[in-house]
């Protein structure tokens, strides 16, 4: 392998790397985004039901 070869792959290399280190970061970020939102959701479930339940017990009651 000549050098200009050899330098070549490594810049090739180590741009892939980048790319790899950047997508895997990108990816991180969108897994904790994506675990938020389901949090936020079943929050909001649970908000729901227990609206939902408190009127049931209050109308089951008079």
């Amino acid at each position: 392998m000549t050098e200009p070869e050899c330098i070549s792959d490594r810049l090739t290399l180590e741009a892939t790397s980048l790319t790899l280190h950047h997508t895997e970061s990108f990816l991180e970020k969108e897994r904790t985004r994506a675990r938020q939102v389901v949090h936020r959701q079943q929050r909001q479930r649970q908000k729901r039901a227990q609206r939902i339940l408190s009127k049931c017990s209050k109308s089951c009651v008079e």
